[in-house]
């Protein structure tokens, strides 16, 4: 029996993850780790980690619904890497393949994406003062 997530993930997490999964990108682990002060291989276990628990907490039901709408999401350490990782992916991000792998259609697909996006945006202006560890 797979043992529990240690906390829910969220499902604005498990959304960008699938950005990535159904366009799909390959992120830039070497230009991950160069930002990040760490190695390519660094960078590639932390995605692959993450991905991992991210499918893990899919199929034992621990998604927790985020908040939706604008800036007000909240913005944890694994929106910043899963957005870094799509924003230095080679390629676009493929909204019909979004729609059509979710079941939602290309407009909520391209808007969830956006909305997330000035939330990070936003998070990422706030805490310019202080080192934000990605």
């Amino acid at each position: 029996m797979a043992s529990s997530p240690e906390r829910k993930i969220d499902d604005n997490v498990v959304y960008l993850l699938q950005c990535i999964e159904l366009t799909p990108l390959t992120p830039d682990f070497r230009t991950m780790g160069r930002i990040n002060g760490t190695s390519t291989a660094a960078e590639a276990a932390r995605y692959t980690a993450l991905k991992d628990q991210i499918h893990a907490a899919i199929q034992e039901g621990a998604i927790a619904k985020a908040f939706s709408g604008g800036a007000n999401v909240p913005v944890d350490e694994n929106y910043i890497y899963l957005f870094m990782a799509l924003d230095l992916a080679e390629g676009r991000v493929n909204f019909k393949a979004i729609a059509g792998g979710l079941g939602i259609n290309q407009p909520a697909a391209r808007m969830k994406f956006n909305r997330l996006k000035a939330a990070i945006l936003a998070a990422l202006a706030e805490d310019t003062d202080s080192e934000m560890e990605i």
